[in-house]
């Protein structure tokens, strides 16, 4: 129980840190007029015929809710 709540905490902790980094990292990549936007997107790259490829998995597909052969792909944008 406290080693779960240890690793809820460090992940909390970890993605801080990591959004304050992309954050000021973005900021100054634009100037004060411009909005700072980041877009994140976890798309499904479907590959339902293989059978044997290198870290194929079952990925739920969020769009009809069922589970399907192929990567989680994320997208930074």
């Amino acid at each position: 129980m406290l080693e779960n709540l240890l690793i809820v905490f460090l992940n909390t902790k970890v993605r801080l840190i990591f959004i304050t980094v992309i954050k000021e990292k973005i900021e100054t990549l634009t100037s004060d007029d411009r909005v700072n936007v980041l877009i994140v997107d976890d798309s499904l790259y479907e590959r339902g015929r293989s059978k044997e490829v290198e870290l194929l998995a079952r990925v739920k597909d969020y769009t009809d809710g069922k589970y399907k052969k192929g990567f989680g792909m994320l997208t930074f944008g």
